[in-house]
């Protein structure tokens, strides 16, 4: 299922030139990374799958550098809060937030390319509500938290939320090879941390479709098909730049 805005909208983003960024969106287990090999490998020029920059690069050092500074005023003030002291990992997920958008705009401008993203902005501020200190959700970072929303609008044109049971998530994330937070806990607990990270996605992708810009919302049942089918609805949704590409 498709959920979009109105057909103005629709009609202003049919009419947009350039590419696409598309998300996989869902909670632990549903098979995100999965999703993100599998489109990956199919070696369309077309269809690149991107990480967020990675901070270990000497060739992204620059846009780390560019966007923690902007972000000094927030880093100074909440060296006078109460709070515990924002980490490295959340301070470059703030900086990804605050300019990544732009570097993905340049990507897909007036080309027919499109970027899929596994642990993207939508991902990152989740995180970020649920692990990141009290002082970044303040009434003095609501201006910010606005700002990010408005560029992520529309800099966001699909997002494929996966999800599933819980019973299934459970045992995926049970029986996973590589360790994660919660693998292992209490039936309980996993149903809890499940829950918290399918509401805030939910929240999340409302409040960027509350723009002119309509952004694509495909959900899938990833219990219900195989990866080839899942790889084959997300490739049907892309059919309309494919077709472009084509000719």
């Amino acid at each position: 299922m498709v959920t979009s805005l109105d057909d103005i909208q629709l009609e202003k983003r049919n009419s947009r030139k350039g590419g696409m960024v598309v998300e996989l969106v869902g909670p632990a287990g549903v098979g995100k990374s999965t999703l993100f090999h599998a489109l990956g490998k199919k070696g369309f020029p077309w269809l690149e799958c991107q990480y967020t920059p990675p901070v270990w690069k000497i060739s992204t050092t620059p846009f780390y550098i560019k966007n923690i500074y902007k972000l000094l005023p927030i880093i100074i003030r909440q060296l006078f809060s109460n709070d515990r002291r924002i980490t490295r990992r959340e301070l470059a997920f703030m900086a990804i937030l605050n300019g990544w958008h732009e570097k993905l705009d340049k990507e897909v401008a007036n080309s027919n390319k499109i970027i899929v993203l596994d642990e993207g902005p939508i991902s990152l501020m989740a995180y970020l509500n649920i692990w990141g200190p009290k002082c970044l959700f303040s009434s003095n970072m609501h201006e910010w938290w606005e700002n990010i929303y408005g560029k992520w609008m529309h800099g966001l044109d699909m997002v494929v939320m996966l999800d599933t049971t819980d019973e299934i998530l459970i045992w995926r994330i049970n029986n996973r090879p590589r360790d994660h937070h919660i693998k292992g806990e209490p039936v309980p607990e996993m149903l809890d941390w499940i829950t918290k990270y399918r509401i805030l996605n939910e929240n999340i992708v409302s409040r960027l479709l509350s723009n002119v810009h309509a952004i694509r919302v495909l959900r899938i049942d990833s219990g219900k098909y195989s990866v080839d089918e899942i790889v084959n609805k997300v490739l049907h949704e892309f059919n309309t730049k494919v077709e472009n590409i084509d000719q």
